[in-house]
């Protein structure tokens, strides 16, 4: 009895030590662990650490500088706030959705960040009630509008655009504008009739660029001199195949004109002698 209280003891005695041993084993397998752990996550991985893109947009204010909306107030005032000071590139159309809300939340809503135009084009189809709105816009380079009506009184009176050097407008538009002329170089008017167009190329004689949407001709008119002009486009809005023009191409002095684009039709029978004068 007593050998065997021996072994068993003896038997003891072994397996605490394999326990010790394995306990050891076991600790420098944690300590290895917690150090590859600690490995792991010191690495960055970029779906984890990357912010989203809402946040990288919203913290971006130069992405909200081109903004291109269907009327509403409440979104265009969003985008406006989020476009912190950026130069600004707007383009509105009333007549691809209606405004939602009054019309005359526009100049309160649009007006106090003039300063910031570069770029606008408007496509209105109402008017607003106030009779003018003198708008300072000094970063202002260039400017697309068309009325659908024709308010009494100018629509938006822009006195203070040292940097406007493009103008597109449509009849309406160019009824209700005043625009720093002069300082044109490149003139879009659209669907106008040609005493329309003389009368703003008038006061556009530093014109390099120019393209006329003419609808109609009346009446003599006087001679037009475009000293700087390069580019002269003419065309019929209404597809009328009227010859009518031919006699008015005299109207026109452009002795630096390189490019001349106008519809065949527009020179009648006398197709060369027909051409802008040059002297």
């Amino acid at each position: 009895m007593l050998s065997a209280l021996a072994v068993d003891r003896a038997r003891i005695t072994d397996l605490d030590a394999q326990i010790r041993d394995l306990e050891r084993s076991l600790s420098v397998l944690r300590s290895s662990k917690v150090l590859v752990q600690e490995i792991l996550d010191s690495y960055k991985y970029p779906l984890l650490t990357l912010p989203t893109e809402i946040e990288i947009a919203l913290a971006s204010p130069a992405l909200w500088r081109a903004i291109k909306i269907s009327w509403n107030v409440d979104l265009v005032s969003t985008v406006l706030s989020r476009s912190g000071r950026s130069p600004l590139s707007i383009h509105i159309n009333e007549w691809q959705r209606p405004f939602e809300g009054s019309t005359q939340e526009f100049p309160a809503t649009v007006l106090p960040h003039c300063a910031r135009w570069e770029y606008l084009t408007l496509r209105l189809s109402a008017y607003l009630d106030s009779p003018r709105i003198d708008a300072a816009t000094p970063l202002l380079q260039s400017i697309d509008l068309a009325f659908d009506n024709r308010p009494e009184f100018p629509l938006v009176l822009l006195l203070e655009a040292p940097l406007l050097r493009a103008a597109t407008l449509n009849d309406r538009a160019a009824a209700n504008v005043v625009l720093p002329w002069a300082q044109l170089t490149s003139l879009t008017l659209n669907t106008m009739w040609l005493p329309e167009c003389i009368t703003i190329l008038q006061k556009t004689s530093n014109l390099v660029h120019c393209e006329l949407e003419l609808c109609g001709f009346v009446g003599v008119e006087p001679k037009i001199a475009l000293p700087f002009l390069e580019s002269l486009t003419l065309t019929d809005s209404l597809h009328s195949k009227d010859p009518m023009l031919s006699p008015y191409l005299r109207t026109f002095i452009t002795p630096a004109l390189c490019n001349l684009q106008i519809p065949e039709h527009f020179l009648g029978s006398d197709r060369i002698q027909s051409s802008p004068a040059e002297d």
